[in-house]
């Protein structure tokens, strides 16, 4: 007898699946230069994000196809995002406002304006991580129940 599968089952597979290839896509466009050495190809954060964006792809497969080690795994891969998620907006804050100012810079504001939108900006950052927080918590709550535990026995 075939397994059955859950609509929610399904549309997080999809979303693995359809967040890694856009993460794969985007790892193919040609680096900027001006970014800080930590995320430079080839550093440990994007070699680190290339095993996440692959272990994504075959979790959304193999979670189509009901495997226990695909659940398993998404699980695991939510708890890794929400502990990097924190660290990594905090690297990035510091290049968003500095990107920021010279943006405000080539458009001739003064420094005044310039720091009056640090907080914005900051802002936009913690909603963004709020947001990626609160996605891997739902993630891990759905495939810790068990109701979509037996789905994969």
């Amino acid at each position: 007898m075939e397994k059955k599968r859950s609509i929610g089952v399904t549309i997080f597979a999809c979303f693995f699946i359809i967040g890694g290839i856009f993460n794969i896509t985007g790892m193919l466009k040609p680096k900027n230069p001006s970014l800080p050495i930590q995320l430079q190809p080839g550093m440990p954060a994007i070699i680190l994000g290339y095993i996440s964006t692959m272990l994504s792809l075959i979790c959304g497969i193999y979670l189509l196809k009901l495997k226990s080690w695909a659940r398993k795994l998404a699980i695991i891969l939510c708890v890794a995002h929400l502990i990097t998620i924190p660290l990594f907006f905090k690297m990035l804050a510091p290049i968003n406002i500095a990107a920021m100012r010279s943006v405000f810079a080539a458009r001739g504001a003064t420094e005044m304006q310039q720091k009056q939108f640090e907080p914005f900006v900051s802002l936009v950052l913690m909603i963004v991580a709020a947001v990626g927080i609160i996605w891997n918590l739902s993630i891990f709550y759905f495939f810790t129940r068990s109701k979509v535990k037996e789905q994969f026995n």
